[in-house]
């Protein structure tokens, strides 16, 4: 194949994969009415919480140096594979505490490990006419070693009750 017809297929298929991109449904905070005022699951009346949104997304940068520390100068070059996600818990009753404990699983062997480089994360509740956020940030994770090669970030939502909403990104 000539570098013509490689150089066509080749923009090609990077226009498809941008075409098919897609952005998180939601910006961060931008929590709506209906969100805070739902009391039972769009799609089981007897579910105790749902995922209002869930979106993740992988991506690859390449890094000039610094992928590896125990590597040459010369060999720290390469990709670098992200994965971002955001997502949205309805907490409709007492009974779905337990959605509102967080954990990352993060992945290492060797040299490689896998860490969280974004999190930000918040509890929402109605307040009369008003919508409380309460906060949370990466110093709020805390690190528990789960295997040989999974360790897991974790962290519990805070002022979490019935009619709550909580929402979630990190990048790792």
């Amino acid at each position: 194949m000539d570098q013509k017809k490689l150089f066509i297929l080749s923009f090609m298929l990077m226009t498809m994969m941008w075409s098919y991109g897609q952005k998180s449904p939601s910006k961060f905070g931008k929590i709506s009415k209906q969100e805070m005022e739902a009391t039972v699951c769009p799609i089981d009346s007897s579910a105790h919480a749902y995922f209002i949104f869930d979106f993740g997304i992988t991506y690859f940068q390449y890094a000039a140096t610094n992928v590896r520390a125990e590597e040459s100068k010369r060999q720290q070059k390469g990709f670098q594979m992200f994965f971002e996600r955001h997502y949205r818990i309805k907490i409709l009753d007492d009974n779905a505490f337990d959605w509102a404990d967080i954990e990352i699983p993060l992945y290492h062997s060797g040299g490689d490990r896998e860490k969280v480089t974004q999190f930000k994360a918040a509890t929402y509740n109605k307040n009369g006419k008003e919508i409380e956020e309460v906060k949370l940030r990466a110093k709020d994770l805390i690190s528990e070693v789960k295997s040989e090669n999974w360790d897991i970030m974790k962290v519990a939502m805070p002022q979490v009750k019935a009619g709550s909403v909580i929402e979630v990104y990190y990048t790792v």
